[in-house]
């Protein structure tokens, strides 16, 4: 009894030593250039040998050794493969994509900008032959040049694929002007051939399985010279279907200017637009949130965080606040925590900010000892911090998350109610929480209760009653889906309707 009574007490001041957040980041691997000059243009994550595990792709751009080249890299960080190219007829590597189509076949998709980068040129090897399937090219007429191509996005369509490459392209002249575009590309029968552009779209894309349209995100900039140098500068969000001529929707814009006097006044003037909402798996549960800055010659600098319903209908929130400064945000993914799958991580300048998906609310921050240039998820759901410290690669994955686990932080919405008795429990607890009638309709359809551990991992769906359309509850008995007791620790219920989380309560159980 009393060594029983020992383990509780020792539970107990366990719950205090995590009852704030912590973020802790390991070390798992590096890799290195093949060459020091090499430039890393690319990188994505592929089974490309069919072996079961993820490999690192990267695509690499030498112009000092005029040449180019792929590195397939383990999770390891061993080399396992090497493909490399010279450069011709001023030819150079912007971007790379390997594309694994159907399950014999790797195609090894770049994009190359030649000639002072007036043509971007599309290429489609076989990656295990190095052999040249087919190319396209684009010429740009007039004092017009291709800055930045910002990425590669190849997407099935009625058995033939199209390739999507945004780009960032500049006219020079007495008013320059810089706008993302997006090239379309089809590839059918070994046969590419170009398809149309789209003027204003191609900052950014996306296409998530549960909304038929595509999301780009756009650029566009103005820079006039006068008596004082002024530059307009807009962001805006479309909808792209996703077909051989493709429509267009603007559903979010913002805009603004600056006037390069001493001192530069500035109106509204948006930079670092973005999304924050990477490596999601949960768009159709919280939507898409995006961040950018406007600075006000009246209002200084002014962060924005918004979140758009998963269909653009409506905004679900619009924050201002961060606790971890102003500078540009470096790199961003969801993640997963101990209160459940709805938050997003970002880091600014070695410090990270954890945000609520659902309230826009902050519920971490602090320094951070790392700070990646890009985050990517396993196929297994693992997430890989990837930092650059100059002379090769560290990739860091995250142990749990934990954030603060007392109530006010873990009940997502007051508004209804929920609540445990007792808690701590040891063989069961009544879980209840209110509604009301305009709530949502069909609500013994809709209504859920489940059961977390402190990790995020599911562990039972309880029946739920609800009385008189106005209040539910329901009864853990401490056990998982498959009937099995569950250990002492830290759980937590998660009140669904229309299976979006509307509260979270923590429960201790002691065995």
């Amino acid at each position: 009894m009393l060594k029983k009574f020992i383990s509780i007490l020792l539970f107990l001041f366990s719950l205090s030593t995590i009852s704030f957040s912590q973020v802790n980041f390991d070390l798992d691997f590096t890799f290195s250039k093949i060459d020091p000059e090499d430039e890393l243009v690319s990188l994505q994550l592929l089974d490309y040998n069919d072996d079961g595990n993820d490999e690192i792709i990267a695509g690499f751009s030498n112009e000092e050794n005029d040449e180019w080249r792929i590195v397939c890299y383990s999770l390891t960080g061993d080399t396992l493969e090497t493909y490399s190219q010279e450069y011709q007829n001023n030819e150079y590597l912007r971007k790379a994509y390997l594309y694994k189509y159907a399950t014999s076949n790797n195609y090894l998709i770049t994009t190359l900008n030649s000639d002072y980068s007036v043509n971007l040129l599309l290429k489609i090897y076989n990656f295990e032959s190095s052999a040249l399937i087919d190319s396209c090219i684009i010429t740009i007429s007039g004092l017009a040049w291709f800055e930045k191509v910002y990425f590669i996005k190849p997407l099935l369509f009625n058995e033939s694929l199209i390739i999507y490459v945004g780009t960032s392209v500049f006219y020079g002249g007495s008013v320059e002007t810089e706008v993302s575009n997006i090239y379309k590309f089809l590839f059918n029968n070994y046969s590419l051939s170009f398809i149309e552009s789209i003027e204003g779209c191609g900052a950014d894309l996306r296409k998530y399985d549960s909304f038929d349209s595509l999301i780009s995100l756009n650029k566009y900039s103005i820079w006039c010279v006068g008596a004082w140098p002024e530059e307009f500068r807009s962001y805006s969000i479309k909808l792209l279907t996703h077909e051989y001529a493709s429509s267009v929707i603007q559903v979010y814009y913002t805009s603004g200017s600056c006037v390069c006097q001493e001192p530069t006044v500035y109106y509204d003037y948006p930079s670092n637009f973005r999304i924050l909402t990477n490596n999601d798996n949960f768009y159709s549960d919280y939507g898409m949130i995006i961040y950018f800055r406007q600075n006000d010659s009246d209002y200084g600098i002014r962060n924005n965080f918004k979140c758009f319903c998963s269909d653009f209908s409506a905004t679900c929130w619009t924050k201002h606040d961060t606790q971890i400064g102003s500078n540009n945000i470096i790199s961003s993914t969801c993640v997963l925590t101990n209160l459940g799958n709805y938050f997003v991580m970002y880091f600014r300048e070695n410090q990270l900010e954890i945000r609520d998906r659902i309230t826009g609310n902050i519920v971490h921050n602090d320094s951070s000892s790392i700070n990646p240039f890009t985050i990517k998820r396993t196929s297994d759901n693992e997430l890989l911090f990837f930092v650059y410290t100059g002379n090769e690669y560290e990739v860091y994955t995250v142990n749990d998350i934990y954030l603060s686990v007392d109530d006010k932080n873990s009940n997502i919405n007051n508004t209804y109610q929920l609540s445990n008795y007792p808690n701590p429990f040891r063989s069961e607890t009544m879980i209840s929480f209110n509604l009301t009638k305009d709530s949502v309709t069909n609500l013994h359809e809709l209504t859920q209760m489940k059961i977390y551990n402190i990790k995020g991992q599911f562990v039972k769906e309880l029946g739920i009653r609800i009385s008189g359309c106005e209040f539910g509850e329901a009864i853990w008995d401490g056990r998982d889906e498959n009937g099995k007791p569950v250990p002492t620790g830290i759980y937590f219920s998660n009140l669904l309707i229309d299976k979006k989380i509307q509260a979270c309560k923590k429960i201790i159980l002691l065995r």
